[in-house]
């Protein structure tokens, strides 16, 4: 029993002095990211349909993928029509990046599919002919 105890002890030590490590080398999320995911999607995306040029949100990785518009996946489009949350990654440190990455995603989701009920151009600029 004293034996099960000491290991405890160890084991949350250690595991306590890895998440410090883990946290200390993790890249800081821009604050602005942080707050654009924790606001409302659908007022965000409406502001964003009366601007000259609405861009959906998209969630960097090993490729760039626009949640909630799977008429994108697997297409090239252009750069100018989507902007990247700053601070996502498909290489998450820590549970912040990864409570981050989760909020960023749902966010853009529904963001992007408020903003192509609000600005029909942008929906007729999806068009993909993916190649064969």
């Amino acid at each position: 029993m004293r034996s099960t105890i000491q290991f405890m002890l160890i084991l949350g030590a250690v595991t306590a002095v890895s998440t410090a490590a883990i946290s200390a080398s993790c890249p800081d999320i821009p604050a602005d990211s942080l707050k654009l995911v924790k606001g409302n999607p659908v007022r965000a995306a409406q502001r964003a349909a009366k601007s000259a040029h609405p861009q959906l949100l998209a969630i960097s990785g090993f490729a760039v993928v626009t949640p909630g518009v799977p008429e994108l996946a697997g297409c090239p489009f252009p750069k100018d029509m989507v902007k990247i949350i700053a601070g996502t990654s498909d290489s998450v440190c820590g549970e912040q990046g990864v409570r981050f990455n989760t909020q960023a995603y749902q966010f853009a989701e529904h963001y992007n599919q408020a903003l192509l009920k609000a600005s029909p151009s942008l929906k007729a600029q999806l068009a993909c002919v993916k190649p064969s």
